[in-house]
């Protein structure tokens, strides 16, 4: 053994930098340049999402009696919540229910 060290056999170790400088030894961020094209498209894709929930779907408006408790109301907005997100619906008999779609857009109409 010498005090300098001894020498390491090739591709032991694998160092990645990117434009390494005096300054920087480590280099430039690989994926510094993608940082605000995701950030974008991830904002454009939810916004996305949330257009398609609200013009996608016809809402659902449900009508009880004038005298109805506040536990069939209840019960009527469980099943229209449960409507929307099962697709399936018990109503009573009597129970009223429209489906309202947003006038502005027709189905096969491009936005």
């Amino acid at each position: 053994m010498s005090e300098v060290g001894e020498v390491l056999p090739e591709y032991k170790f694998i160092i990645t930098q990117y434009q390494p400088s005096y300054v920087n030894p480590y280099g430039k961020k690989l994926l510094a340049r993608c940082y605000w094209p995701v950030t974008f498209k991830r904002a454009c894709i939810e916004q996305w999402h949330l257009l398609s929930e609200k013009f996608g779907l016809p809402s659902i408006v449900g009508f009880y009696a004038v005298g109805a408790t506040e536990t069939e109301k209840q019960e009527l907005l469980d099943s229209l919540t449960n409507m929307l997100e099962e697709n399936i619906a018990v109503m009573k008999t009597g129970t009223e229910i429209e489906f309202k779609e947003n006038p502005k857009y027709e189905i096969g109409q491009m936005i």
